[in-house]
């Protein structure tokens, strides 16, 4: 499986493609926060909860014309990186001009935990890799698998997600 971070919509997710876990590949595009998120502004809460339900309303779109029967589980994993990666970039007050991108690969086990998070390739070097990194680290461990998910895919699920800067 196949997750690409990219801006391409107002909400700056836009999951395309295959299933995650049932099919061969899948692709989702997000990116970065646009500029002028200020965390530390007084609209910085009411702005936070903008992008998350804009960040819900893209996955259930794409979920609309994806049917999964593992949606719940794979909507969680994806929300649950977009936000830290998200959450890291403010914290660190990372360059907005930064151009290119950062792959990674990990094995999500079907207890949750996560092993052999590794970068693929990229354009980037620090600290874009460790923002990466860390939101794919940070997270874990998710829910175990549902006995269903075991049983369609086994005991573990390698992934790769692509985080896009633009």
């Amino acid at each position: 499986m196949t997750v690409e971070f990219n801006p391409k919509t107002k909400s700056l997710l836009a999951l395309i493609s295959l299933g995650i876990f049932c099919c061969a590949g899948c692709s989702s595009e997000l990116g970065p926060r646009p500029t002028g998120h200020n965390p530390q502004s007084p609209t910085a809460k009411a702005q936070e909860q903008q992008e998350l339900a804009l960040i819900e309303k893209d996955i259930d779109n794409y979920f609309a014309s994806n049917p999964s029967p593992f949606r719940q589980y794979e909507h969680d994993l994806l929300f649950a990186i977009e936000k830290r990666w998200y959450d890291l970039m403010d914290a660190q007050n990372v360059s907005k001009k930064a151009r290119g991108k950062v792959t990674f690969a990990f094995t999500l086990h079907s207890d949750g935990s996560v092993s052999d998070v590794a970068p693929e390739e990229g354009t980037l070097d620090e600290p874009y890799k460790t923002l990466c990194e860390k939101a794919i680290v940070d997270v874990a461990p998710f829910p175990k698998w549902p006995d269903a998910m075991v049983s369609m895919l086994g005991d573990s699920r390698r992934l790769t997600f692509t985080f896009y800067y633009q």
